[in-house]
C-alpha cells in the first residue's frame, strides 16, 4: 500500500491557492496550505481569523487547543476555529506530517440558494467535531492541490483546482459534522474565479481594474458586472476588503512590525489612511484590534 506522503511532491512548498468559491450557498474564502513535516518539533501557540483544517498524513502528535491536549494520529482530521489559540506538537520520537486548508464564510448566504444547504454551513459554524478519525482518503485531493501549485502557469489548471478545492472543503465540512450530511458544490464563472485568485495573490498592493481584467482575460465592463452580480459590491471595494483582512492577520503574526509599517506594506498612502480604512471595515482601529486579540507567537 502506498504511503500517503509518497503522493506529495515535496518541492511545492511555497505556493498556495487563494480564492472564493460557493459551497452550500455560502460565499467562502479558501487558502490551500502546504505539506509540513514537524519532525519532532512544534509550531508554537498561535491563532487565526479563519477556520483551519489539518489532515494527518503520517505519524502522531498532540493538538493543543483551548488549553487542552488532544492526541492526533495518521488519518485524523482536526480543526481550529477562528481566534482559538492552538498549537501542533509532534511526538519527539516520531514525525508528524500534515497538510492543511484554511477557509472562512461570509456572513450572508447567496440569494437563491437552497435553505437546507445553507443550514449545513450554519450548523458547522455553530458546532462541529474538533477531531474526526479515518479521513485518510482525502490525501489524494490534498496531494493534487499541493503538486499542481508549482506548475506554471497555474491558470491552465484553474477549473480542475477549483473543483478539487470545492470537494476538499465539502468533505471537511461533511466529515466533521455532528450528523451525516452531503453538500453539493456550485460553479462560479471562470473569469471571476481567476480575478479572485489574482486579487488574493496580490493582496498587499493596490490593483487596477484593468490589470485584474487582463489577468482574467475579460473586459473591465464584464468584470464589473460579474462582481456586482456575485458579491453586490464593486471590484475596488472587494480589493480593499481583502487588503484590510490580510493586514489584520499580519498585525497578529508580526508583533515586531509597527502599525505604520504594516500600513505601508499593504500599500496605504499613510498611517492615517490605513487606520481610517481599517476601522471603517472592521469597526476597530489596527491598534485596538492587535491589543484585543493579542499577538501570535508563531505560525505555519
Amino acid at each position: 500500500m502506498q504511503n500517503r506522503t509518497d503522493l506529495f511532491n515535496t518541492y511545492a512548498l511555497k505556493n498556495r491557492y487563494y480564492g472564493n468559491i460557493t459551497i452550500g450557498g455560502w460565499d467562502t474564502w479558501v487558502s490551500m496550505g502546504t505539506f509540513i513535516d514537524f519532525a519532532g518539533g512544534r509550531n508554537n501557540l498561535h491563532e487565526h481569523s479563519y477556520f483551519e483544517a489539518c489532515l494527518v498524513l503520517e505519524g502522531k502528535g498532540t493538538f493543543l487547543y483551548d488549553n487542552r491536549e488532544y492526541p492526533v494520529n495518521s488519518g485524523d482530521l482536526f480543526i481550529a476555529d477562528p481566534f482559538k489559540v492552538h498549537e501542533i506538537i509532534s511526538d519527539i520520537t516520531d514525525h508528524l506530517k500534515i497538510h492543511f486548508i484554511s477557509f472562512n464564510f461570509k456572513d450572508t448566504v447567496i440569494i437563491g440558494s437552497d435553505e437546507l444547504y445553507s443550514t449545513y454551513i450554519g450548523n458547522f459554524i455553530t458546532a462541529h467535531r474538533m477531531i474526526t478519525p479515518d479521513c485518510g482518503d482525502m490525501a489524494p485531493l490534498f496531494a493534487f492541490m499541493h503538486n499542481v501549485s508549482e506548475i506554471k502557469p497555474i491558470s491552465r489548471w484553474e477549473l480542475l483546482t477549483r473543483s478539487c478545492i470545492e470537494n476538499i472543503l465539502a468533505t471537511v465540512i461533511s466529515a466533521s459534522a455532528l450528523h451525516h450530511i452531503e453538500i453539493p458544490t456550485e460553479s462560479i464563472d471562470s473569469r471571476l474565479q481567476m480575478a479572485i485568485y489574482f486579487i488574493h495573490d496580490n493582496c498587499r498592493r493596490r490593483l487596477t481594474i484593468n490589470e485584474i481584467a487582463d489577468y482574467a482575460s475579460t473586459s473591465e465592463r464584464t468584470l464589473r458586472r460579474l462582481f456586482e452580480k456575485r458579491y453586490q459590491m464593486s471590484i475596488t471595494g472587494y480589493c480593499l476588503e481583502r487588503r484590510i483582512q490580510s493586514s489584520a492577520d499580519y498585525l497578529l503574526t508580526h508583533p515586531e512590525s509597527t502599525i505604520a509599517d504594516i500600513g505601508y506594506l499593504f500599500d496605504f498612502s499613510n498611517p492615517s489612511d490605513y487606520s481610517r480604512s481599517f476601522k471603517k471595515l472592521l469597526g476597530i482601529s489596527p491598534r485596538g484590534f492587535r491589543e484585543s486579540r493579542g499577538t501570535i507567537r508563531g505560525s505555519h
